[in-house]
């Protein structure tokens, strides 16, 4: 599906990323936290973009660049150690996979500088500055 200009679309990690959100929140409202999780299953069903295989390809891509530019100095570390000692999230990784896929602009307030800086043509913006 060609995504539609001026939608806002969402993938599995962010919806991932919001029931974390409202499982460890400290203050547990259950009206709001119904009301947040009936929004977001209305948003499943007509604004979620798939992860597909592409999807997978975007994400060793990004991971290629930032190894390229950044290459590992210990063969035996882990990827996720590796990219922690980097400061990047794993998840930004794959969010930036999903909007490389689906040429879309990842709306974030997370910096993100070492995915921006190895992947240029990835558009992101922050919509709160």
């Amino acid at each position: 599906m060609k995504p539609v200009e001026n939608v806002i679309w969402l993938c599995p990690i962010v919806l991932g990323e919001i029931e974390f959100g409202l499982c460890t929140a400290t203050n547990k409202d259950d009206e709001k936290q119904r009301r947040c999780r009936a929004f977001v299953n209305a948003a499943n069903e007509h604004f979620v973009q798939d992860m597909v295989v592409e999807t997978g390809r975007q994400f060793g891509y990004v991971l290629g660049r930032i190894y390229e530019r950044y290459p590992k100095t210990d063969p035996g570390q882990s990827t996720q150690k590796y990219l922690s000692m980097l400061k990047v999230d794993v998840n930004d990784v794959w969010l930036a996979a999903v909007a490389l896929t689906h040429n879309l602009i990842l709306v974030t307030d997370d910096g993100m500088p070492i995915i921006k800086e190895c992947v240029p043509e990835l558009r992101v913006e922050n919509w709160l500055d």
